[in-house]
């Protein structure tokens, strides 16, 4: 992986995860909104250790 293919999955990891994670604060926990901010934020997340672990195995 290039390093600009890594820094942008890192940024767009980053992205996803921080607007989801202050969309889940700032929604009502009854809302539908609220369950698709969750869930944008658990892929987030997901998708942040993905990215880190291939770059930390890529630079080893």
């Amino acid at each position: 992986m290039s390093p600009e293919a890594g820094r942008a999955a890192l940024a767009s990891a980053l992205f996803v995860t921080l607007l989801a994670a202050g969309l889940v604060f700032l929604l009502p926990r009854d809302s539908p909104e609220f369950v698709v901010a969750l869930l944008s934020l658990v892929v987030g997340l997901a998708f942040l250790v993905v990215v880190v672990v291939v770059i930390r195995r890529l630079t080893r």
